[in-house]
């Protein structure tokens, strides 16, 4: 079911409801990388086949705007493949705020280095409204990192000395010849 929902998913656009977000990533040297931009137009940036790029070793801005209404008593969160993340929170939003920007150190955010290509999805939902929206997101590394230094790497080496196990164990054994005693 879920793989069908990401298949499905808007090609042509990043898009969001009801409201704007301007993505813009920036590599480890602080230069800019790729921009996304989210509205409910449909935007640039963020589909399939142009995902904005990250470094996974680098920083993502944003800045975003509900238009002239704002967003209370919120709570938001992100998604990947549509999986809940830790990724989330809530606030009041007291002061009646309509836009806000940021920036996020990725490496800080993802503890753990996996680059590749990923569907996104978030919403921020309050009393009066929602915003919701999705985009693909390709991580990279620039240097990419060596394999001994990933975790992926040593799971498929446990896995793969686990499966040498399996092997040796059901391995035929010696049979040797039984005599009857009489």
């Amino acid at each position: 079911m879920a793989a069908a929902l990401i298949l499905a998913s808007p090609v042509a656009a990043f898009d969001l409801t009801d409201c704007r977000l301007i993505l813009q990533s920036f590599d480890a040297d602080s230069e800019p990388l790729d921009t996304a931009v989210g509205d409910p137009g449909g935007g640039e940036g963020g589909t399939r086949a142009d995902p904005f790029r990250v470094d996974y070793d680098g920083t993502v801005r944003y800045e975003g705007d509900t238009g002239e209404q704002p967003i209370t008593n919120l709570s938001w969160s992100v998604d990947v493949f549509l999986i809940p993340t830790p990724f989330r929170g809530a606030g009041a939003n007291e002061e009646q705020e309509t836009s806000a920007e940021g920036e996020i150190d990725v490496s800080s955010a993802m503890p753990i280095k996996i680059t590749g290509l990923f569907f996104v999805s978030g919403e921020v939902t309050g009393d009066e409204r929602a915003c919701r929206g999705s985009l693909w997101l390709r991580l990279v590394d620039d240097p990419p990192a060596s394999p001994p230094t990933t975790i992926p790497f040593w799971i498929a080496l446990l896995i793969i000395a686990l499966g040498l196990v399996v092997l040796w164990q059901a391995r035929p054994g010696l049979v040797l010849p039984v005599r009857e005693v009489r």
